[in-house]
């Protein structure tokens, strides 16, 4: 499956939030993160946590 993929800035005056997890495989701890950007791409805020031991879904949301 083909399409785009990349960031699209929210509407202007507006915010938009992407965040992602991933799982190692080796010891199964989690660590997940998110962005903050402005209508004009610009970072204003961001996270990263470890989470421990939870299921890759889990560490996506």
């Amino acid at each position: 499956m083909r399409g785009h993929m990349g960031w699209e800035r929210p509407i202007q005056g507006f915010f938009k939030v992407n965040c992602d997890g991933a799982v190692n495989q080796e010891d199964g701890k989690a660590r997940a993160g998110g962005l903050l950007r402005d209508d004009q791409g610009r970072s204003v805020w961001g996270v990263v946590a470890n989470l421990g031991e939870c299921p890759p879904l889990t560490a996506g949301l």
